[in-house]
């Protein structure tokens, strides 16, 4: 029947003059096909494009290279006594200007020229005596270059002073060409040894690299202190595998003998605070200990002290050791 019907109107049309209508399915086939443009892919960038990037998000402030005096300043700038951090026990401090000054009983040396050190305590040894001497015999502020040894005690850095030179500024220079000496003149060609020794004696500092110290200390400073007027141990001396508790007396924790002969014990002495001796209070606290300790030997205004190296603990035997 739709046959019939599509034939007739074909018929109709073509009477009229119109074209016949193609089927719904024949319209379809017969549209045209409206391709769709390809997408292009995004360009890579050049190596230009990317310096100029790199360029511009390359920070305002200039870099500052790591160790500098400049990254120095600004790490101390922007750090306090309550954050700054614990240097390392054993770090070397090497060749840092600073002035000597008296707090308590500590001598207490400040760096001037390394804003990122706190001021720290020094240990005392005869290079600490020699700049006590030193300071107490200047008319005007002196200056020190150090270099020492760091030790850690109860959250504070302590600085052991190696060598000590003092540090001859500007303003001392007028006072030592107004002292009266005479400018050495030049050694003639012909000049003999002698003229020539006494040429190069001229030209050395005026008291510009400490002494080590004078010897041993007079009597009076042997006897400043009970329980100190025997033989001193030397500024230096190694101590090996001593037999010994720790006690405290006064503001110094002091190594005692523990020898089985006390006719022939040794002199006690105090302890300089670092790590070790830290250890060896925390033990104390759990009861009577002995240590087997070995360390350095100070010396300082006829006073020994004890630097730890190694320490250990004894065990307790009993009456099995008499």
């Amino acid at each position: 029947m739709t046959t019939m019907l599509f034939a007739f109107a074909s018929y109709i049309a073509v009477a009229l003059g119109a074209p016949p209508e193609p089927p719904a399915n024949a319209r379809e086939a017969k549209k045209p096909v409206v391709q769709q443009p390809k997408s292009t892919p995004p360009a890579q960038p050049t190596a230009e494009d990317v310096l100029r990037a790199l360029q511009l998000r390359r920070p305002v402030n200039d870099v500052i290279p790591p160790g500098s005096r400049a990254a120095r300043d600004a790490v101390a700038a922007n750090t306090t006594s309550a954050n700054r951090l614990l240097l390392p026990e054993g770090l070397s401090v090497v060749g840092r200007t600073g002035r000597l000054s008296s707090q308590g009983q500590w001598w207490v040396f400040a760096f001037d020229d390394d804003a990122s050190l706190p001021a720290m305590k020094l240990l005392p040894n005869t290079n600490l005596e020699g700049m006590v001497r030193t300071l107490r015999g200047a008319s005007a502020p002196v200056r020190f270059t150090v270099t020492g040894e760091l030790t850690v005690f109860d959250g504070e850095n302590f600085l052991l002073p190696r060598t000590a030179l003092r540090t001859m500024d500007a303003a001392d220079t007028p006072a030592q060409k107004s002292s009266g000496a005479p400018e050495p003149s030049r050694v003639a060609p012909d000049a003999s040894a002698k003229d020539v020794l006494d040429r190069l004696r001229a030209q050395q500092p005026n008291e510009a690299i400490l002494p080590l110290g004078d010897g041993a200390p007079a009597a009076k400073e042997r006897a400043r202190s009970a329980g100190y007027t025997g033989s001193f141990l030397s500024d230096g001396a190694p101590l090996m595998n001593r037999a010994g508790r720790l006690v405290r007396q006064g503001s110094w924790w002091t190594f005692v003998s523990d020898s089985d002969h006390p006719e022939r014990s040794d002199l006690p002495l105090r302890m300089l605070p670092n790590q070790g001796v830290e250890l060896m209070v925390k033990e104390s606290q759990h009861g009577s200990a002995v240590f087997i300790v070995s360390g350095e030997v100070t010396l300082f205004e006829g006073e020994n002290y004890l630097l730890t190296r190694v320490t250990t603990r004894r065990a307790d035997t009993g009456n099995l050791r008499k």
